[in-house]
């Protein structure tokens, strides 16, 4: 079974095989920025994705390099994002769409970024967002979890479901009795910890919890609600790339499902049953929302928190050496 983890890398690595896969100028340095959390930064998917760019690049004479931009838990990427295209001339980047709509409120006649598309899965452009608990619990709607144990790694999702379904906005911390850190990397850890009573809920990804919903534990769960959350994560280009190379890239990208020169992804898109799509002002709508909401109610606050809760981890000890 592929976790999500393996998800989320293979789709950093399609992204970096499609955008070298283009025709430039062999005089330029093409940059692709990767905002990546720091639990998984010092993986195998950088040894990977560094490998996959220098070989494509060496058969198609492109010059090209990546920048991973890691962020910790609780800290908010737009000015990263900011970074990597007002400051450093980012020429194609992976942005969160949270951070596209912030942009584009600051200067909406003339962006930096320019949306090229989006990756839906299970059919849709926007994340799903669901409370789980267990089966045979008595907890019917949203409200019935005040003072609760929820398990979470974040917290903008779990606020926006509260206030979706309960009407809720005060801090995650006043409504359930006990927040515990687990992290979303691993959904199967939320599903164990639901099952052995340790939480009483959690909230992740539609397409996350399908994805982890297999093996012993499958059935063991039942969804309390769910409501449509912000866009998928988009491709996009720095709005200086040229127009003709920006739509090569984006061509790429919408038919990267269906190209047999990417068919070793094929898995990724069967997985999360999705494909790249076009991107339209409309499909921006509910981000939007959500993020009035955010900045009105604080709920970073809450994801500042939570990221404290985060054990912190034991360094490993050093082995002597044999000379």
């Amino acid at each position: 079974m592929k976790n999500i983890k393996t998800i989320t890398g293979a789709i950093v690595v399609l992204f970096m095989s499609i955008t070298a896969c283009r025709v430039l100028s062999q005089a330029k340095v093409y940059t692709f920025s990767l905002p990546i959390l720091d639990e998984i930064a010092g993986s195998n998917l950088g040894i990977m994705l560094n490998d996959v760019v220098k070989v494509i690049s060496e058969k198609t004479g492109i010059k090209s390099e990546v920048k991973k931009r890691t962020f910790t838990r609780g800290e908010q990427t737009l000015p990263i994002t900011r970074q990597s295209f007002e400051k450093d001339n980012t020429d194609f980047g992976l942005v969160f769409s949270e951070d596209y709509v912030r942009l584009i409120k600051e200067n909406d006649r003339n962006p930096v970024i320019v949306p090229l598309a989006v990756l839906s899965m299970n059919g849709h452009k926007e994340m799903e967002i669901c409370f789980y608990v267990k089966k045979n619990s008595s907890y019917n709607k949203v409200g019935d979890l005040k003072g609760g144990k929820v398990g979470a790694a974040t917290a903008s999702s779990i606020r926006y479901l509260l206030h979706k379904e309960a009407g809720y906005d005060d801090s995650l911390f006043n409504f359930f009795s006990d927040v515990k850190f687990i992290s979303d990397m691993n959904v199967s850890d939320l599903v164990k910890s639901t099952i052995a009573g340790e939480i009483d809920t959690f909230a992740v990804n539609k397409y996350s919890y399908a994805i982890a919903n297999k093996g012993p534990e499958a059935g063991q769960l039942k969804t309390l609600a769910c409501a449509p959350y912000v866009l998928n994560f988009i491709i996009a280009a720095h709005r200086g790339v040229d127009p003709v190379l920006t739509s090569k890239v984006k061509t790429l990208f919408l038919k990267a499902h269906k190209d047999e020169a990417f068919s070793r992804f094929k898995f990724l898109f069967t997985a999360i049953k999705g494909k790249f799509e076009n991107i339209s002002k409309d499909d921006l709508k509910n981000t939007r929302a959500v993020m009035e909401l955010l900045e009105k109610y604080n709920w970073e606050n809450d994801d500042v928190r939570i990221g404290k809760l985060k054990p912190k981890e034991t360094p490993r000890k050093q082995l002597p050496r044999s000379d």
